[in-house]
């Protein structure tokens, strides 16, 4: 107690008023921090969900062409895909932790050379791979 009457009225207020101010910025930081964890994890999650629409539409259209092949013989056109396609590193890196770009880019890698291989695919090849 002989503390506190050493102590200054103006020293004892601001004491009162800074302290709860400090604890109160400390709680505001770690919340600011897991927030910003949070908006970090969305946007991965959605640039997961951008490159999973874009590889959706690159298999709509690799099986309308494998039907068209099939149905009347429409060879494939490699042109048809290489909009799609050309997305992807952007994608890919915007989607993917660098724990996961290289499997991630040996997948993409092996998607690019088989459309590359596809113009060479015939019908009975498309029938003879269904099977």
């Amino acid at each position: 107690m002989n503390i506190l009457n050493r102590i200054s009225i103006k020293t004892r207020m601001l004491a009162l008023v800074l302290l709860p101010l400090l604890f109160a910025a400390f709680l505001s930081a770690l919340e600011i921090q897991k927030q910003t964890n949070n908006v970090r994890a969305l946007n991965t999650l959605n640039s997961k969900i951008t490159f999973l629409e874009s590889f959706s539409a690159l298999n709509i259209k690799i099986n309308q062409a494998r039907e068209r092949l099939y149905a009347q013989g429409n060879a494939f056109v490699l042109a048809d895909f290489t909009p799609i396609v050309a997305e992807f590193p952007t994608l890919l890196a915007k989607a993917f932790t660098a724990k996961n770009t290289d499997d991630i880019q040996a997948w993409f890698n092996s998607t690019k050379e088989a459309l590359t291989e596809s113009p060479e695919l015939t019908k009975e090849s498309v029938i003879d791979w269904s099977t």
